[in-house]
This record gives structure tokens, sequence and C-alpha cells, in this order.
């Protein structure tokens, strides 16, 4: 079996470090993190300290941040020798002179994202006395202390209830960089993601009211208050189907590693499975940018999967209302399960089975449709996150370019990160593209037009 680390090297190389072996930490354990003597910690070129007396259960270093949580009765002084901006996501005060200051007291969790392009300095000026200082930056910009505006998150566009706990999420903030999105007001095990305006989302199962919270944080570090919106799920019933996002993996899971363990899972349902191979990962249509890694704490609040069975969180089951046929729909392609014996042979949960609408499932190409060859000249643009016969057709022209332009030769019907890596190679073999250029892995004109040229 191919190590899961050797298979994606750099996917996995996040450069975040658990500093349980700090120079001048005792006692790292996963009770306590003391430490006896001032300690130097670099994030990205710079230098920061951790005080002497400084205590936490676990700490995590990235390259422009840094999360710590302190336990009840214990604090944690980081120290920017300089004077930079200690700017954090609960927004704690910091005391300034020539260095800056900030102490958290425990139990408390807090992600500190110094701002290097700007420092602090007492208030108030000379005297003593009352006043207590404050801070001030000694750049000519003023520090961004306003959260996101304009929060808001809807469900299916609006809608009141929906037939499938697979729905949309449309959201919007005005200044974020950062999003958290939960199915639970304390946004429990939720790690910072890219903020984006559409998101593929999974309600908790189980029919009735259902609520979405979503919250976003700005580049500077500061954090809106939490927005939600509900929508009623009623499992069995025929829903109109809604427009498919552009997830960065297959819909209703996440993937997660812990900061210096190569493993990799799948979240679904509060479920953690280990992804063992690339090549496993790859044949579920996983996107390496969408891993998120999280603390041991987050990892270990999802319960483990008890089946050795094959990974299922890439496929659904559906069967339209009024047919008894059952479809298991993977990749974007839809597959019948012919038999009950062959349904209870692969392990499949009838309770599982989605009931949608005809157009719904129509939606999904058969995976038995023979792929209509493109000759001619008659590709046109194709966007990412497509599910069609074009698609499938583009996969069958990339695939007869060779192993080197499409190794996996798979014919799917879903524009996904498989296909997308194949036109990147497509277009940096015929000069069309590369890394860090416009259009890069996009099938748009110019590529379109080259794969006509290719197919006369």
């Amino acid at each position: 079996m191919k190590n899961f680390l050797t298979a994606r090297p750099m996917a996995l190389a996040f450069g975040l470090a658990l500093l349980g072996a700090l120079a001048g930490a005792q006692g790292a354990s996963a009770q306590a993190l003391n430490w006896s003597a001032d300690t130097s910690i670099t994030l990205g070129v710079n230098t920061y300290t951790i005080l002497s007396g400084s205590a936490a259960t676990s700490m995590v270093v990235g390259t422009t941040s840094i999360a710590v949580t302190v336990p009840g009765g214990s604090s944690f002084t980081l120290q920017s020798p300089v004077g930079y901006l200690l700017n954090n996501d609960l927004g704690l005060a910091q005391t300034c002179s020539v260095t800056s200051q900030l102490v958290i007291t425990g139990a408390a969790t807090v992600i500190v994202t110094p701002d290097t392009g700007h420092t602090c300095t007492s208030g108030g000026g000379g005297g003593g006395g009352g006043g207590g200082g404050g801070w001030s930056s000694s750049s000519t910009t003023t520090p961004d202390t306003t959260p996101p505006t304009d929060a808001s998150v809807s469900i299916n566009s609006g809608a009141a209830t929906t037939g499938l706990a697979a729905v949309n999420l449309t959201l919007a903030a005005t200044g974020a960089t950062e999003m958290m999105v939960s199915n639970d007001a304390v946004f429990t095990g939720v790690t910072w993601a890219t903020y984006a305006t559409s998101l593929s989302w999974n309600l908790v199962s189980g029919n009735g009211l259902k609520t979405v919270y979503a919250k976003f944080r700005d580049a500077a570090g500061n954090v809106s208050a939490a927005v939600s919106d509900t929508i009623t799920l009623s499992s069995g019933t025929t829903v109109a189907p809604v427009a498919p996002a552009t997830p960065a993996s297959p819909s209703g899971v996440t993937l997660v590693k812990m900061a210096g363990d190569p493993k990799v899972y799948v979240v679904k349902d509060g479920v953690k499975t280990w992804i063992q191979t690339a090549a496993e990962f790859m044949a579920a249509g996983y996107d390496w940018n969408a891993i998120q890694t999280v603390s041991a704490e987050a990892l270990a609040g999802y319960s483990d999967s008890s089946s050795s069975a094959p990974i299922t969180a890439g496929y659904q089951l559906m069967r339209a209302s009024g047919d008894p046929k059952v479809y298991k729909v993977e990749n974007g392609v839809k597959t019948w399960v012919q038999t009950a014996e062959q349904f209870n042979a692969a392990g499949y949960d009838w309770n599982a089975i989605q009931v949608v609408g005809a157009s719904t499932l129509s939606v999904y190409p058969d995976s038995s449709t023979p792929v209509t060859p493109v000759v001619g000249g008659t590709f046109g643009p194709i966007t990412y996150g497509t599910v069609s016969e074009a698609v499938r057709a583009l996969q069958q022209f990339l695939k007869n370019q060779g192993a080197d332009i499409y190794p996996e030769g798979l014919v799917t019907g879903r524009f996904g990160p498989l296909t997308r890596a194949a036109v990147q190679r497509f277009q940096v073999k015929y000069g069309i593209s590369g890394p860090g250029k416009a259009g890069y892995g996009n099938f748009g004109p110019a590529t379109s037009a080259k794969a006509n040229e290719l197919n006369k």
C-alpha cells in the first residue's frame, strides 16, 4: 500500500507544529504545557516570546498565527519585542510600551494573528498617575477593529422546506476573509475556512426544523456576530431540484487531519473514517486543498467509524418518487442497483435512500450511457463543477491524449478535481496556460479551440 504521506507530501505540509517540546516548556502532556523560562517562537520571519509562568493545554503555531488553549485558573502571556499589534479573535486588550503584551486568562481558546504592519505604543503622555495608557498605532493607519458587516446565510435560496438533508448555502459578509459554518450555535469542532459565497452542506439528519449558523472573520481578526437561517427537513417528499454549488469535495463531508500526523479523515454526520491511501482519496473525488488541519482535541471529538466497509462519504442513494429503482450517485453519475442482493452485498443502508423528484434524479447522467464522440471541432467552454454529457465527451478526449495527460482516465460526466488536473496538463503541454497564469485549469475558449484543432 502506498504511504499516504509520500503520496502527497506538499499537500500535507501545512507548516504547523505542535509546540509540546519547546525549550523551557515543562510537563508537555495532554493536560498542560508550562513555561518556566521566557521562550522564543517564530511566526513567519518574526520572533515572539512566551513569558515565564505561562500555561496552556495545547498550542499550534502557523506561519501567521498562533492558536492557544488556556485552562481555567491559568494564564498565558505572549510578547512582541518590537511592539507589533497582537490582534486576536476574542478582541482581548493588549498592553503597550516599547514591547506589546497579550495576557490570556483561562479558560479560553484564542487565535492570535499579529499585525506586522503596525506597532502599538503606550497611550496618554508622560506624567504617571491615572489613565492607564491603552494603545495606539504608530502608523498613520487606524487599526481595524470593525468586524465584517451585512453578514447573512440562506439555505436553498430561502426555501421553507426541503426533502433532502443535502442543501446549498448562500453566504455573504462585507470585508470577510474567513468563515465558520455549523449545525449548532456553539460551532462545536468547527475551524475557520476561506470565505466563500456558496457552500454545499448537510443538515442534521431526521425530519423537523433545522438551523444552520455562520460567522465571519476579517484579515485583522475581527469576528462578526453569528447569523442563522432555518429550513424544515421532510424526507420522503418530492422537491424541486436545487442547482448544485461547486464544492471542493463531495457535498456533506469534511476532510480533516491533525497537525504533525499524515492521516486524513473524512467526517460525515459527526463520524470520522480514515482514508488509508492516496488512491482511495483520489477515487472518491476529494480535493487536497480542502483538507483542514485541526487540533487533537477537535479530532477526538468525532466518533470513529466502526465499519471496515469502503468509504461511503462520496456517494448517495436515491430513487425517484413513485419509482422503486434505487440508484447509487457518485462523482455526479448514477448507477442503478438492480437487485436487493446487490444492495445488501454492497453493505448499503435501506434507511439511507433519499426519495427525490424525477427531475432531480435526471440531472445525473447514467453510468451506462455511452459517451458520444466529439468530432469535427465541436467542443465549447465548460466550467468546473459541471455535470453533463459534454463533460463525459471532454474526459474521453483527454483520456485519448494519453496517460501523461489523464492518467486516471475516468469518464464520469462530472468536471471535478481530476478532470481539472488533466486540463492543466493539456494546457501546459500546448503552451496555453500554466501555474499562476490566467485560465489555468479552466476549459475556456483558448483551451477548447486547441482541443477542437486536435479533434478534427
